[in-house]
């Protein structure tokens, strides 16, 4: 997550476009880095792949509050809130096993 994060700045702060081609899929870390892109392009059959922020304790991946918080800063920056904040949110009833996605 947090390499997702860094990306997605840098590519914010120098205005780079962000782009998923016909039958890849971009997913978590990809995907807040996609985010950021300006403009954000995917194809029509490009996937892209949200879940809540989780740590692992053994087998067991529980939700944090703390890297959902920093996605929903992020998302915030980029002036997203309102509209993506939902797609992490979303997977938090999830077993993490699967991710919500775009198209």
């Amino acid at each position: 997550m947090a390499a997702g994060l860094m990306i997605g700045r840098i590519m914010q702060l120098r205005h780079y476009l962000s782009a998923v081609i016909a039958g890849d899929v971009c997913a978590l870390a990809c995907a807040l880095a996609w985010l950021s892109g300006q403009p954000r392009v995917m194809d029509e059959d490009a996937r892209i792949g949200f879940h809540a922020a989780f740590i692992r304790q053994g087998d067991e991946k529980i939700e944090t509050g703390v890297g959902n918080a920093l996605i929903g800063a992020y998302l915030q920056r980029l002036g997203l809130s309102r509209r993506g904040d939902h797609l992490y949110r979303a997977g938090a009833s999830r077993d993490y096993s699967g991710y919500d996605t775009l198209r």
